[in-house]
């Protein structure tokens, strides 16, 4: 099973790895989810986004990773 998770300062990799085997990613933006659709994941957790000079995740993007 594939896994990604987007995380930032909330959660480090280290920290993450204890808990859930998956590729740990840096906090999320507009495209991300996009871009890791190639890899076809089974899993995509997002705990961190960026918002403020980045454009968030857009919620179509959810939706078609749905």
């Amino acid at each position: 099973m594939s896994t990604y998770v987007f995380t930032g300062p909330t959660l480090s990799p280290d920290v993450g790895h204890r808990y859930l085997k998956a590729t740990y990613l840096g906090p999320a933006a507009q495209g991300d989810i996009l871009r890791i659709l190639h890899r076809r994941p089974r899993v995509i957790g997002i705990i961190d986004g960026v918002f403020e000079f980045v454009p968030s995740i857009w919620h179509k993007e959810i939706l078609l990773a749905l």
